[in-house]
């Protein structure tokens, strides 16, 4: 009998020592020695109602299980989570309960007391802010625990956005000094934001680029949304309105949103460079509309959620585009693909974190911030160089005007020195032959039908070479579009009127070249210049024209298998002159191969214009 009352004693001991660890591990002992206590895992209980029905009296003999930084918080939930905590007060300072996060919708407190009575009070976005016991854009309870004292406290939280906070005990004097620093650390980001604002501002009524307004815009919203997703528009804006609480974040994001799409759209020059990816633009503007109206009737988890999803997918959109762009070879388009790249990434890892994907940490809130003021920053890099980007560009189209201003004046200066040399000889010509043939009417006759038909000729050569003039003088660009078509139209009417086997063969490289009128006028005149030698001289009945680029050389092949001609024997009027004093002007050269009875190569060479 001894023996068992020995054993039962020391079982008694030994169960009574577990007991007690146990229960000491589960409770907070505040002590004098220390100012902060973060309730992790090790005494925080768990109850999870998916009803959100349930009352205090039944929750509280309802099974707790212990909580885990994973499922301490519960992300987007319909259910209303329940935390208990057991706290001894060993100290005679104030301590502060916090809540630190933002964005909770109902929040309620029951504290057991020595004696076994209750006392509830309550907080949240659903109650004005001057009821809150803390001044703060966070929630927080000052603790009533007599020193020496045991409490059991009952935290219930329901919210239509994500369950997202880390809980805390701190007296009050830390507190304080801590809530001061932090707001002064906020502020200080709301005012890097302003600043962004501001000069952006400045710089849309210095440039009047509209892509300026639409960034302001945007900044001024983004802010706003990041002033209400963690609390400072409840504390200092519209705190004693709770329906504006309850709806100011999703209608900013929303507004943030249209303004980032309208911004991108005319940044990254997408009707210049995308013109069929539009549509995405729209569908972004629409999105932005629907997430600020989704919750104007009543807010819901559902909906939340939904906004999430699309914000991720939107901000992956905004990536693609700015890749896309990069591509094109567009300097300005490098900094917006990084800034969307960097939000992309920390809104991601907060769904990976409300998701249980990622591991639970206490800086896991500032990942949003982050993003959003570096992605402020590098657009604000990205306009800069776009800035520098649209002045390159106006120099650059200043020196192509001043380019083509000279060109136009050699033009000017040609059609002046033709108009004096070729139709001033013609005109002369004609005058002549007209006063010749009207003095032979009467003393010779029959001589006067060959004086008409020169002057025909001459006529009409007159009117082939204004029409050249009239032709160069009104191109409206700098394609080889307009000389090919016209020299393939040309060589057609001559050729074909005589029943010339006629082909013309093009490189279609050509199409991309640029031409200065001056050159464009030269080839076609020794083009031109050759295609009236063969009808008049060749005797031919197939030509072949090949056009195209041969060893960096823009290369004009025209050939013919009429009767040639003695290169070395000088032909007065058929224009051989004029053909290499026409390339020697333009930079090039031109070499004439004929051999007796089996016809003539006439080959214009010159390097490709850049």
């Amino acid at each position: 009998m001894k023996i068992f009352v020995r054993y039962f004693t020391f079982f008694i001991i030994i169960f009574l020592h577990f007991s007690l660890k146990v229960q000491s591990q589960n409770v907070v002992q505040l002590s004098q020695n220390q100012v902060k206590y973060d309730l992790e895992n090790t005494v925080i209980d768990i109850f999870d109602d998916p009803t959100a029905q349930l009352t205090f009296e039944q929750i509280r003999y309802q099974k707790f299980m212990r909580a885990t930084l994973k499922n301490i918080n519960s992300g987007y939930t319909d259910s209303k989570m329940w935390y208990r905590i057991n706290v001894r007060n060993e100290s005679d300072k104030k301590w502060v309960f916090v809540i630190f996060g933002t964005l909770i919708d109902e929040i309620e407190l029951f504290e057991i007391k020595a004696d076994r009575s209750i006392k509830k009070r309550i907080s949240g976005d659903h109650q004005p802010f001057s009821t809150r016991e803390i001044d703060s854009p966070v929630f927080g309870f000052y603790m009533d625990i007599p020193q020496n004292q045991t409490q059991t406290m009952y935290l219930g939280i329901k919210s239509q956005d994500p369950i997202e906070f880390s809980l805390h005990i701190e007296d009050t004097i830390y507190y304080d000094r801590v809530a001061r620093r932090e707001m002064y650390k906020w502020f200080f980001y709301f005012g890097m934001l302003f600043m962004m604002f501001v000069y952006n501002l400045l710089l849309y009524f210095s440039i009047r680029d509209i892509a300026y307004l639409y960034y302001v815009l945007y900044i001024a919203s983004f802010g706003l949304f990041q002033f209400a997703i963690f609390g400072y528009g409840t504390q200092f804006i519209y705190g004693e309105n709770i329906w504006i609480t309850n709806r100011a974040s999703s209608f900013l994001g929303g507004i943030s949103t249209i303004f980032i799409a309208l911004f991108s759209y005319k940044f990254l020059n997408i009707e210049f460079f995308y013109p069929k990816l539009k549509w995405i633009y729209v569908y972004l503007v629409l999105c932005g509309f629907v997430i600020a109206v989704i919750n104007l009737p009543k807010p819901t988890f559902s909906n939340n959620q939904f906004i999430a999803s699309v914000s991720l997918l939107n901000t992956f959109l905004m990536v693609v585009l700015g890749i896309l762009v990069v591509r094109k070879g567009y300097p300005p388009a490098r900094y917006y693909m990084i800034a969307w790249g960097v939000l992309f990434f920390s809104i991601a890892i907060f769904l990976l974190n409300v998701a249980k994907i990622l591991p639970e940490t206490n800086t896991i809130y500032l990942i949003l911030p982050f993003g959003g003021v570096v992605e402020v920053i590098l657009l604000s890099f990205g306009l800069g160089n776009r800035i520098k980007t649209i002045e390159r560009e106006k120099i650059n189209a200043e020196k192509e005007t001043l380019k083509q201003l000279k060109e136009n004046e050699e033009v000017r200066t040609r059609i002046a020195r033709d108009l004096h040399d070729d139709l001033g000889s013609t005109l002369s010509s004609i005058r002549i032959l007209s006063e010749f043939a009207q003095n032979e009417t009467v003393t010779h006759p029959e001589k006067v039908p060959n004086l008409l038909d020169k002057i025909k000729n001459s006529t009409q050569k007159l009117q082939e070479n204004l029409q050249d003039i009239v032709w160069t003088a009104q191109t409206k660009d700098n394609s080889f579009e307009e000389l090919l078509a016209r020299m393939r139209l040309f060589g057609g009417e001559i050729l074909e009127a005589k029943n010339i086997d006629y082909r013309f063969k093009i490189d279609k490289t050509l199409h991309n070249l640029k031409i200065s009128p001056n050159v464009k006028y030269d080839i076609f005149m020794i083009f031109k210049e050759s295609i009236h030698n063969i009808v008049k001289y060749a005797k031919a009945k197939k030509v072949q024209v090949n056009f195209g680029i041969k060893n960096n050389l823009l290369t004009l092949t025209i050939q013919d298998d009429g009767v040639g001609f003695d290169c070395f024997q000088e032909k007065e009027g058929n224009g051989l002159k004029n053909m290499p004093h026409r390339a020697d002007n333009i930079g090039g050269k031109v070499e004439i191969i004929s051999i007796k009875d089996k016809g003539t190569t006439i080959t214009f060479t010159m390097p490709v214009p850049i």
